[in-house]
């Protein structure tokens, strides 16, 4: 998959200062959003793992992901899960991924499914109608998904926290006007 990043190239400074000691899956990324610094006044000392000071929202992912899983080096990290029972394409789900950014400490982790966006559908869809009635509500789904994903990253953005995209670098929805816009936008990258 691919992450997409803030376009700054600084490091954060709490990257800086904890780096070794974060849980992969809390730190995605090793930029910070550009106003972090000011959204977040960094303590002296660091707080106690006992509280959730960091956080992980991921957006269409397993109950049980490997990237949220709990582990020794995940202390402090609270994460959220917006799974397919959950939703993403009902404001429920939308809903739970935006109050669940606190600021510029968590990421975003989003996982839109990618088959629709797949080189090989194009060749799928030449097995006939109802081949590409298929592609066709893939399309449609993942119209409805960025959608939602857009109320998301806007939350994401004020707050200052990392957006990373995760698709695989043929996904055709990478080169989309409308994700183009988006990753414009927001200031990612691929």
């Amino acid at each position: 998959g691919e992450c997409v990043r803030p376009t700054t190239a600084e490091s954060s400074d709490w990257t800086a200062i904890r780096g070794s000691e974060l849980s992969p899956a809390c730190d995605a990324s090793q930029t910070a959003a550009p106003n972090a610094k000011e959204a977040f006044a960094m303590p002296e000392v660091a707080p106690s793992d006992e509280v959730e000071w960091r956080g992980l929202i991921e957006i269409c992912t397993s109950p049980d992901s490997a990237l949220g899983r709990r582990t020794r080096f995940q202390k402090g990290c609270r994460v959220t899960r917006i799974t397919r029972e959950i939703d993403f394409t009902k404001s429920k789900g939308v809903d739970m991924a935006c109050d669940a950014i606190r600021g510029p400490l968590d990421v975003v982790w989003v996982s839109l499914p990618c088959v629709g966006g797949c080189p090989w559908q194009y060749v799928n869809a030449k097995k006939g109608p109802e081949a590409v009635r298929r592609l066709q509500a893939h399309w449609a789904l993942h119209g409805v998904m960025w959608t939602q994903l857009l109320k998301v990253l806007a939350v994401a953005s004020d707050k200052g926290a990392t957006i990373c995209i995760e698709w695989p670098r043929s996904c055709r929805y990478w080169h989309t006007a409308h994700v183009q816009k988006a990753l414009a936008k927001y200031g990612l990258v691929c």
